[in-house]
């Protein structure tokens, strides 16, 4: 029997999902920007999600960089549970303005 199994970046899209029952391919989907939601849950909240849950080396791979550019212009940086995490971001935005 040939199983297809899940890829590595598939179980981090899942595992963003622990609490819901949504797909990896439709939060992958929402994050590339190729999807509006996937649940309830839209491009921003799933980055939210991720960036409060993965490491910056881990949501470039699971983003592209021109889409998390994207995805930082508009995102308001202050709604980051910890004030770490927003000096970070507030850092890593104005580098990819001015690399990207």
């Amino acid at each position: 029997m040939n199983e297809t199994k899940p890829s590595n970046k598939d179980l981090f899209y899942k595992r963003l999902m622990w609490d819901y029952d949504i797909p990896a391919q439709d939060v992958r989907a929402v994050l590339w920007g190729e999807k509006d939601k996937a649940g309830h849950y839209d491009a921003q909240g799933l980055f939210k999600k991720a960036i409060e849950s993965y490491s910056w080396f881990i949501i470039l791979d699971l983003i592209p960089l021109p889409r998390i550019k994207e995805l930082l212009t508009d995102f308001d940086l202050t709604t980051l549970r910890d004030k770490k995490l927003t000096e970070r971001y507030a850092f890593i935005k104005t580098k990819l303005e001015e690399l990207v």
